[in-house]
């Protein structure tokens, strides 16, 4: 877990479920490479969109894993995800619950 809370003292958000999304967004808006100190932390989901041998299973299985390295709190995330066909790009309809 990268600790992004930039200000002193407590954190601007205090629900559980705020703090979560919000480390959900971070997770999947930055890109491997790009945070100074953890080159491996980020995500890159697009390259399962233009690899043709990757399943719904594959992209499924790497979400659960780059979740469970977030602190969820003792949430238990569930990751479904659903692969369609676009007129120039594939479309990844990917939905995440927290139980």
């Amino acid at each position: 877990m990268q600790d992004f809370n930039l200000h002193s003292g407590e954190p601007i958000l205090e629900r559980e479920e705020e703090l979560i999304w919000q480390q959900v967004n971070i997770l999947f808006d930055t890109m491997p490479g790009l945070l100074h100190g953890d080159l491996d932390y980020g995500t890159d989901y697009e390259h399962y969109l233009f690899e043709l041998n990757q399943s719904p299973e594959d992209l499924q299985y790497r979400m659960e894993r780059d979740l469970s390295g977030l602190n969820l709190f003792g949430y238990d995330p569930t990751v479904k995800v659903s692969l369609y066909k676009g007129t120039q790009h594939d479309i990844a309809l990917i939905e995440v619950d927290l139980r």
